[in-house]
Formats: C-alpha cells, structure tokens, sequence
C-alpha cells in the first residue's frame, strides 16, 4: 500500500508542477493566459485517460455506472467546491512560489478536524492535536519574511494579508475540507476509479465552460494552441496513474489513511518547483516547511 501511495503522490506531484508550469510560462511569454482555461483543460484532457481505464475495467466487470441519488448528490457538491477550489489554487501559481502553494493544501484536514470540533463536537485527538500544531508552525515557518526578529514575528500574518497569491492559496484549502465529506459518500455508493473519472470530467468541463462564457469564442479559440495541447496530454498520462494507484491503495487500507500519506505530494512539489520552476530561493527553509506539513498531516490522518 505505502508503494502505491509514493508513486501516486510522485505523478500527482508531476502533474501540479506541469500545470503550475503552463501557468507560469503562458504568462512570462506573453501568450493569452487563462488560469481558468489552464485549469479546465488539464482536468478536461486527464478524464479522458481515465475514461479509457474505466471502459476497460467496465469490459472486464469490475466497475459499472452509478444511477443512485447516493452517488449523484455527493458528486455534485464535491465537484461544485472542487471546481472553486482549483479556481483559486491555479490562481495562485501565478502569483506566488509553487512550493507555497502546495503547503497550503495541508491546510484541508485542519480544518475539517477544526470543523469537526465547533459543528458536532468531536474532539480531535491528541495525535491530531500535534499535527495541527506541526502544520501550523510549518506554514509560519513557511511565510516568514525577512531576519528573525521580535519586530518581524507578525510578518507571515501580513503576508498572507498582503500578498494576493497566498490569499488564493489560503482559499483553495477552504473547499477540500467540506468536500472531503462528499467524497466519502460517492465512493462508497461507486468506487474510487468511478468517481474521480466523473468529477474530475464534470470538473473540467465546467472550468471550460466558465472560460468560453467569460472570455468569449474569440479568446478562447485562441488559447488551443499546440504546446498547451501537448502539455495537456503528457500531464494527463501522469494523473492516469496518479489516480489508478491512489484507487489501487484504497483496496488495501482505509481512505483515512491513504488520504493522509497523499500528502507527501507537497514534499515531491517542493522538489520539482525547485528544477523545474527555477524557484532556488529558499529550498532548506521550504523543504524543512513541507515535511513538517506531510508529518502533520498524516498524524491527522492516523490518529483523528
């Protein structure tokens, strides 16, 4: 299981830093840049690899088409809050290092340990109490600015307060916490491979279609371009496996658990940001920030 999972947060590590890469380079050169369209279409191009997966699973007898409200009501509002959720997060790969925003992500299970807590009054753990703890500092550690100083101790406060790129990503965490709820739902009622090819399609699809209403045919013509095409496609084959592995490890362990050790993704994008982003500022500080925020996250995973 723990294999599977490695490899699953590798490749969906490599498919966010291609994204963040399009996003990145469709800006500096000046071509039209759409993070909506970026967004929709890396989503839109992936469904299509897992389409073919699942024809051949469905060939096979090992998945079928859900047709019960069970599936269909969770899968609207997991992909109602994930289509926000990447609106902001592809927002931010413009504005702010990669390796920032990818930490953000951890900040999904505090939340919903938090949520939790207010709503139903489920007290967290201690386990998840350290986690918590561990993310915390990890992202301060991650915002700081500057010499450490008494004076300069409220400056990753400010900064999220002042830098529009980390104000995305604080608000991308925001929907996969309620989400997550969802999600739990409409794979019980399918299975794992059924519902990320049909939220990750309708996913795509609608940012598509946001993209075309809001810039107009003309504009969104223009974006379908070859290299963004091409890019698109090798990305897909990397959330093909991404997704099929992650599937894979849910036959062999609770979703809690793998969902909690997918986070070593953030430690992989850290990595990747710095070869292939040319983000070299900082990586002990940011590398040190991104375990911190997988070891949390997993002790919120195991022990919530």
């Amino acid at each position: 299981m723990f294999l599977l999972v490695i490899v699953s947060s590798l490749f969906i590590a490599i498919w966010n830093t291609l994204n963040a890469k399009e996003v990145k380079d469709g800006c500096i050169e000046g071509l039209t840049c759409s993070t909506t369209f970026v967004f929709g279409g890396s989503f839109f191009v992936a469904s299509f690899y897992l389409a073919i997966a699942w024809l051949f699973l469905y060939y096979l007898g090992y998945v079928e088409f859900p047709t019960t409200s069970a599936f269909f009501w969770p899968a609207v509002a997991t992909t109602l809050l994930n289509i926000i959720s990447n609106f902001f997060r592809f927002k931010s790969y413009s504005l702010t290092p990669f390796a920032v925003v990818a930490s953000f992500s951890s900040l999904s299970p505090v939340l919903s340990v938090l949520a939790a807590w207010l709503i139903v009054g489920e007290v967290p753990t201690w386990g998840a109490i350290v986690g918590i703890i561990l993310i915390s500092l990890s992202l301060y550690l991650l915002s700081f600015k500057g010499r450490h100083s008494f004076k300069n101790l409220l400056s990753p406060f400010k900064n999220l307060w002042n830098n529009l790129g980390v104000r995305y990503a604080f608000l991308s965490s925001l929907p996969p916490a309620i989400s997550i709820v969802f999600d739990r739902e409409a794979v019980k009622a399918s299975d794992p491979l059924t519902f990320s090819l049909l939220v990750t399609m309708f996913v795509g699809g609608s940012a598509l279609l946001i993209d075309f209403v809001g810039q107009g045919r003309k504009k969104f013509v223009a974006q379908l371009n070859f290299p963004r095409i091409k890019s698109f496609l090798i990305g897909g084959v990397f959330y093909l496996i991404a997704t099929s592995a992650a599937s894979a490890a849910l036959l062999f362990d609770i979703s809690p658990n793998v969902s909690a050790l997918k986070r070593l993704a953030i430690v992989f994008e850290v990595i990747l940001g710095y070869f292939f982003l040319q983000q070299k500022e900082d990586l002990r500080r940011r590398l040190l920030a991104g375990c911190g925020v997988v070891i949390g996250a997993i002790l919120i995973g195991l022990f919530r």
